[in-house]
């Protein structure tokens, strides 16, 4: 549920007052068989998925390694937009680089880093679009 809050307080969402209650809602009535409002079902979905593509990458990517050397990067460019209290301050990332780890396969990323949070640099107001802008012009 902290994702929820997160997703709901940060400003990327309009009217997104009642939102952490439908999420919880949801987890409630999953439990007795039921589910909540349709959206948060898909939206649930499709969190997962996102997560499993991740995780599939991450083998796929891991297979192809021989000892520290990749064999191929799966991207030409590779650019982090971080937020300064989104993943990296979570306790899983300990341990990890400012670059989560990239560096060790690529020889350069393109770091940026924004404050908020990982829901809050989606905010219109956060800079990410200036970010993506100038990426896209370089």
């Amino acid at each position: 549920m902290d994702v929820i809050a997160d997703m709901a307080t940060s400003g990327s969402l309009d009217h997104a007052d009642d939102v952490t209650e439908q999420f919880a809602d949801h987890f409630e009535k999953v439990t007795q068989g039921s589910s909540g409002p349709k959206w948060v079902a898909r939206f649930v979905k499709a969190y997962v998925a996102h997560v499993l593509m991740g995780i599939r990458a991450s083998i796929d990517f891991s297979r192809s390694e021989t000892g520290n050397v990749v064999s191929t990067w799966p991207a030409k460019r590779t650019v982090l937009v971080r937020a300064d209290q989104g993943i990296s301050v979570q306790a899983f990332a300990e341990g990890s680089s400012k670059y989560f780890d990239l560096e060790k396969y690529v020889p350069d990323v393109d770091l940026y880093e924004l404050p908020g949070t990982h829901f809050g640099i989606l905010n219109p107001k956060s800079g990410l679009a200036e970010v993506l802008n100038m990426v896209l012009k370089q």
